[in-house]
């Protein structure tokens, strides 16, 4: 059981910071529906640099790219910001599908994922949600 618990913990982490991301965004009022776009770009792109610390650097340029293009596509091309939000989304999960399969990778979740990757992660999400929360 407490493996599975900590499974649960390094698969909800990614999506717990693009929450957090988003609500943040809320409060400043900006709407952002490119969040799942942002996590594809960076996981494609961390896997592609080989993981590591190239791969967090990759991953965050990645997904930091992608949040350039729908500042652009919603300010100065004034698209409306749930559209773009929404293209990127389709878009990136076409592009990321697509290179996955020419590339040759699985195109399923992984079972299992390496604890000593997310640990980090996991803590620093359970320390951004409680000093959202007090």
């Amino acid at each position: 059981m407490t493996a599975l618990l900590a499974a649960a913990l390094r698969m909800w982490t990614p999506l717990a910071l693009a929450a957090l991301g988003g609500v943040l965004a809320e409060r400043a009022g900006v709407v952002n529906l490119a969040l799942e776009a942002m996590l594809l770009a960076g996981a494609f792109a961390a896997v592609a640099a080989g993981g590591g610390a190239a791969g967090v650097a990759a991953g965050a340029v990645a997904g930091g790219s992608v949040g350039i293009v729908l500042l652009l596509l919603t300010q100065k091309a004034r698209v409306p910001a749930v559209l773009a939000g929404i293209a990127l989304n389709l878009g990136l999960l076409g592009a990321t599908t697509y290179a996955l399969r020419v590339r040759g990778g699985p195109l399923q979740t992984p079972h299992l994922v390496p604890a000593e990757a997310t640990v980090a992660v996991g803590i620093a999400a359970t320390v951004a949600v409680a000093v959202l929360l007090f």
